[in-house]
């Protein structure tokens, strides 16, 4: 049981699908650039910050699915009495997943906000 330390439910998503726009954002800068250094220069760390805002996104609206409170029937066979039970909530280390979509946007504005100051040496 350890392991419902850090997830319940799909919580386990949240890193995979972060993994999975890391080597996407990687892939791109080396077809662009022929490196998977993301310092290189500015449209490298621009194509970092697109996926995570797509990472973001995803977290976002796939947690919002997936933790719809939509409640689940069960029906009692022997006296037809209804039942109402709460779904299981998807969480990654306590948060929900579409909180972590909210802290992968506010990643990628700081982000944002790094590369205007560099930029234009704000």
């Amino acid at each position: 049981m350890p392991i419902y330390i850090f997830w319940s439910g799909y919580g386990f998503l949240v890193p995979l699908i972060y993994i999975f726009w890391i080597f996407t954002a990687a892939g791109f800068t080396y077809l662009i650039f022929g490196t998977t250094d993301f310092t290189l220069s500015m449209y490298s760390r621009i194509i970092f910050l697109s996926c995570m805002l797509y990472t973001a996104l995803s977290l976002y609206f796939m947690g919002k699915y997936i933790n719809s409170s939509k409640q689940i029937i069960n029906i009692d066979p022997v006296s037809g009495e209804k039942n109402y039970e709460n779904q299981k909530k998807h969480t990654f280390m306590f948060i929900k997943i579409e909180y972590w979509g909210i802290l992968m946007f506010f990643w990628f504005l700081i982000g944002i906000w790094n590369e205007l100051n560099e930029y234009y040496q704000l």
